[in-house]
């Protein structure tokens, strides 16, 4: 390792080029945090443009002072733990457009303001990693410039998703076109002004939320009203044991709605009777007058998948095109029986087609 630093430490000494467009680190160790900070500083005094850094450190490394005021960083990629203190006049990384950064146990002072302090952000990715120790996290995006937020919660273990906490996440983003959320926790969610938000995916990995308020999945869509392009995993479905029945209830959220995409493929065995089936369920009345295009991962060879696909094909009077993709596990003469299945359904649009694959 001190033979890499000294190499590092010689190209910065001999070079000296104007400005550094990137500067990309990625290291299990190194042998003092002072190195680090030399070499930053180096970077910001060469008017960097990039900084992307992965250490693999057991304790959190203090991110350098002058990084936050750096007028040349446009991006931002902070892969490991580090400890960022957000400026006593709250605004930092003054042309940042885009930010990638990971959270360990992050603490509310911090998740509060930090995204809240970006006065040109427009991307930002955020995984967030909760335990059942200490109190409820309380995390705030609020931004007028941000265009597309990539969120994502995990848990180091999965028995405290068992456990009630009410962790929050509040986005404030009146901007916003592109929302992507992966949530392992099914936290609380507030959105306020997301008139602009025209893309959405929903994923939540793990089913067995049997604690925690089915509602939740619906809080994160309702304020997205002009949303055209939704994707949902089968987890959504799946939460508090809701099953199909909350289907109707969660694209009556999205009134405008134009593509919609079903992930049904779960790494945990699911069967029919935790899907259930909503009969007599509502139809929203939109779904006869938008949808066009309808894509379902993960089908397989049985009623209640027939039954998913029909409500479809039945209710969609403008649906131009719908794409099933049978799981993995499903055989040749699974996909051939299913294939004959599907192919005698009621169609409401004369014009929709349905691809099985």
């Amino acid at each position: 390792m001190e033979k890499f630093e000294s190499f590092v430490n010689n190209v910065l000494l001999r070079t000296d080029p104007a400005t550094l467009h990137k500067f990309f680190l990625h290291s299990y160790r190194l042998s003092a945090s002072r190195r680090l900070k030399t070499w930053l500083s180096s970077a910001v005094m060469r008017d960097v443009h990039e900084f992307e850094l992965n250490i693999a450190n057991q304790q959190p490394l203090e991110l350098l002072e002058s990084i936050y005021s750096c007028s040349s960083l446009e991006v931002l990629k902070l892969d490991s733990d580090f400890d960022i203190n957000v400026p006593a006049f709250g605004m930092c990384f003054p042309n940042v457009k885009f930010l990638r950064v990971s959270l360990q146990l992050p603490e509310n002072h911090l998740t509060e303001k930090l995204f809240c302090s970006y006065p040109s952000l427009q991307e930002l990715w955020i995984n967030v990693y909760l335990t059942n120790d200490g109190p409820a996290t309380n995390i705030i995006i609020s931004s007028t410039t941000l265009r597309r937020l990539y969120w994502t919660v995990l848990v180091d273990d999965y028995q405290f998703a068992f456990n009630n906490y009410d962790h929050k996440c509040v986005i404030f983003a009146p901007v916003l076109k592109l929302l992507h959320i992966v949530d392992d926790l099914v936290v609380s969610y507030e959105v306020h002004d997301l008139q602009s938000l025209q893309t959405m995916k929903l994923a939540i990995v793990f089913s067995e939320w049997l604690l925690v308020n089915p509602n939740r999945a619906v809080q994160i869509l309702i304020g997205v009203l002009n949303c055209k392009y939704l994707t949902l995993s089968s987890g959504v479905s799946l939460v508090g044991e809701t099953g199909w029945r909350v289907l109707p209830l969660i694209l009556t959220s999205s009134p405008q709605l134009q593509t919609f995409v079903l992930d049904k493929e779960c790494w945990f065995d699911v069967c029919d009777a935790q899907f259930g089936w909503m009969e007599n369920g509502s139809v929203p009345h939109f779904l006869a007058a938008h949808v066009k295009d309808i894509k379902i991962k993960g089908v397989e060879d049985q009623e209640d998948n027939v039954k998913l696909v029909e409500y479809f094909s039945k209710h969609c009077l403008v649906l131009e095109k719908m794409t099933i993709r049978c799981k993995g596990t499903v055989s040749k003469k699974q996909v051939n029986h299913l294939h004959h299945k599907l192919s005698h359904l009621h169609r409401g649009s004369a014009k929709c087609e349905i691809m099985l694959g």
